[in-house]
């Protein structure tokens, strides 16, 4: 994994402190940040997400 993509997640999430219940709450912000390591860690093997830029089946 590279620490890049991940750092830059939370540098920006940490600009808004707003608790929201449907996008901001724990569950669906360890969720961003594993999708940001994953895009860091994906660029750097060269793979490409699925359509929607997302990795998941989702």
């Amino acid at each position: 994994m590279t620490p890049g993509r991940l750092d830059r997640f939370w540098t920006a999430y940490r600009q808004n402190t707003t608790y929201n219940l449907t996008d901001r709450n724990c569950s669906s912000t360890v969720s961003h940040a594993l999708e940001a390591a994953l895009e860091g860690a994906s660029a750097r093997s060269g793979a490409r997400p699925r359509a929607g830029g997302r990795f998941g089946a989702c």
